[in-house]
Order: C-alpha cells, then sequence, then structure tokens
C-alpha cells in the first residue's frame, strides 16, 4: 500500500489510484477537452449553457436532478470565474508526474471523449465501461469499492 502526504502535512494511504472519465491534460485537443469547445464554453457561460452542459455530463434529466441533489449551490457568475481560472492556470503547467494504476474511460463521456481518454492513457491499464461522465451508478460502485474496476490484471 502506497500514501501521499499533501502540502498541508496531511497522509492519505492507498491501495488502488483510479482515474475516471478524465486525464492529466484538462484542455488539449487530442488527449482532453477540445480548446475551441472549453474556450467556446466559457465565451458563451450563461444560466443556459450551464443547463445544457449538465445535460452533457449527466446524460439526462433524471441523472441531472440526482447531480444537483449533491451539489452545493454556486452562482453562474462563480462557476464562469472558475472556468476562466482553470483555463489560466492549465496553460501554466505541465501535468504532474504522478503514476494512476488504472484509467475508467465512460464511453458515453461527451466531456472528456472517449479517444481523447485512450490517447491520455497510454501506457496505464484503461477499462472501458458504459457510463456518461457523471454516472451515478459507476460512482456508487466505485465508493463501495466492490466492482471490477478495483481490480488489477
Amino acid at each position: 500500500m502506497g500514501s501521499r502526504t499533501d502540502s498541508f502535512g496531511h497522509t492519505y494511504p492507498w491501495e488502488m489510484k483510479l482515474a475516471v472519465n478524465g486525464t492529466p491534460f484538462p484542455i488539449d485537443d487530442r488527449q482532453g477537452i477540445a480548446e475551441a469547445v472549453f474556450h467556446g464554453t466559457l465565451e458563451n457561460f450563461s444560466d443556459a449553457a450551464l443547463a445544457r452542459f449538465r445535460r452533457r455530463i449527466c446524460g439526462g434529466a433524471g441523472q441531472v436532478k440526482e447531480f444537483l441533489s449533491h451539489q452545493p449551490y454556486r452562482t453562474t457568475e462563480e462557476l464562469g470565474a472558475e472556468l476562466a481560472a482553470l483555463e489560466h492556470e492549465v496553460g501554466k503547467v505541465q501535468p504532474a508526474a504522478f503514476v494512476w494504476d488504472k484509467a475508467i474511460i465512460g464511453l458515453c463521456d461527451k466531456i472528456f471523449i472517449p479517444a481523447n481518454q485512450r490517447a491520455a492513457w497510454t501506457g496505464t491499464e484503461v477499462m472501458e465501461v458504459e457510463a456518461e461522465h457523471y454516472d451515478t451508478v459507476l460512482f456508487d460502485r466505485l465508493l463501495e469499492g466492490k466492482g471490477e474496476e478495483w481490480t488489477r490484471r
């Protein structure tokens, strides 16, 4: 079992490190979210755009309702400022030299498209599942720690 110590001195043990529906390259045409898509989202960010984004991450109204039941309320302006800060910071740093044990790719992910995730995870064990970017069934299974996602080849 490994561990990690954060900048506050807290140590977190782990047995397996799973990446889920994302990549170490948040804004990248080949290995993350395409730059034009990210910039377009940021430039046109509004209540209507946020509603469309939530439908895209969840795949449907039922999942959006579930998502919103767990989400702290934040204004559209706060979320837009967070996106702008992310865009600004991503351009400054290289991906962390962190080694993941496995990457789980949701085949229905409309945020980090599966082809880009596959390209990003070369050299890492990959498991593809039928899941949206935010998928309650997948996350529940992962949090229970009982699914096949937690096994190594």
